[in-house]
């Protein structure tokens, strides 16, 4: 993920100015610490560089209401982190406020799930990534991992047997 980051430029913007990012849909944010984790180390040996805002959303809750997404346990000297609960259709976000938007492959998932199971013609979908659209700002980039490089083709079961075209082809059947 993080050459993903260099080659999208990403790193040149964090040396630039002060960036937010927003990682989406990260769940107890596990998966996602050490490529954040990878992010700090790179940002440290930048010679100079900005402390990006990184902002962890997940819709899901524990039992007394707070977000799943659990706080670092390492440290980091370069990242700025803020952990908000919510879910990726109503972003709690003014539009264009981030520069940076990454997604694991989570929320996109479900909404696929979710159009295919209730037929919606990708309604759900496109739901989403316009939410995503509306809080990313001009220049922004949005940064999907696929995980397993694999993404449905008809169903959203089949999402780690997909290639970059069988992606491309998903979304633009469902108008995205």
């Amino acid at each position: 993920m993080l050459r993903v980051f260099e080659s999208a430029g990403v790193l040149d913007m964090i040396q630039k100015e002060k960036i937010s990012i927003l990682a989406s849909s990260v769940s107890t944010g596990k998966k996602d610490w050490a490529f954040l984790k990878n992010l700090d180390e790179a940002i440290g040996a930048l010679k100079k560089s900005h402390n990006p805002e990184i902002f962890l959303t997940d819709f899901a809750l524990t039992k007394d209401r707070k977000s799943v997404v659990q706080k670092p346990q390492d440290e980091y000297k370069n990242l700025n982190f803020h952990i908000v609960a919510s879910d990726a259709y109503h972003l709690p976000f003014k539009s264009a406020f981030f520069k940076v938007l990454y997604e694991r492959l989570g929320a996109l998932y479900h909404a696929a799930d979710e159009d295919i199971t209730k037929k919606t013609g990708g309604k759900l979908t496109r739901e989403m990534v316009e939410e995503y659209k509306r809080v990313i700002a001009p220049g922004g980039k949005i940064i999907i991992d696929w995980i397993n490089s694999r993404v449905p083709v008809s169903t959203a079961e089949e999402i780690t047997d997909a290639t970059k075209e069988d992606i491309e082809k998903f979304f633009w059947r469902h108008g995205i």
